[in-house]
């Protein structure tokens, strides 16, 4: 999300949030010619309304981050493996990402069920990912499609 659209956003939850409070402090004191179902109107119109918009501007923003992420995540891992002999394995791919333990497990297990890899045991007990052989897009300029 550019700039602008944070920008936008906050304004608009603070504009929201100012006129709630306003509206809150209207009906608390009874002042004023409009009745309370006139303050609560221009409420749900004037405060309500821009502070959801800029409360679900912020919730998308953070949910296409996360998703961009992963998908760059999956790309690194993918080229790894590649790397690998089409092989990857928990420890290597927490290497590989940077990124803690759980993050690299998630990443993998998410790929294995997008069938981009196979799960295996190796002669040493350890759990390998292999790429999987059915998966046409193996190679590095696809992984960015993951993205």
């Amino acid at each position: 999300m550019s700039l602008l659209k944070k920008i936008i956003a906050s304004v608009l939850i603070g504009f929201g949030a100012l006129l709630t409070i306003g509206a809150i402090v209207n009906l608390e004191e009874g002042k004023g010619d409009t009745g309370p179902f006139s303050t609560l109107a221009i409420w749900l119109l004037f405060g309500l309304a821009p502070l959801s918009v800029g409360i679900l501007m912020l919730y998308q923003q953070q949910k296409s981050s996360k998703r961009k992420a992963m998908g760059q995540a999956q790309a690194t891992l993918l080229r790894y493996a590649q790397k690998q002999q089409n092989r990857i394995t928990i420890a290597e791919a927490t290497v590989a990402l940077n990124a803690p333990l759980e993050l690299a497990k998630k990443t993998l297990d998410e790929m294995q069920a997008r069938n981009i890899f196979e799960l295996a045991l190796s002669d040493e007990g350890t759990l390998v990912y292999i790429i999987n052989p059915t998966y046409d897009g193996a190679d590095s300029a696809s992984a960015q499609k993951l993205i």
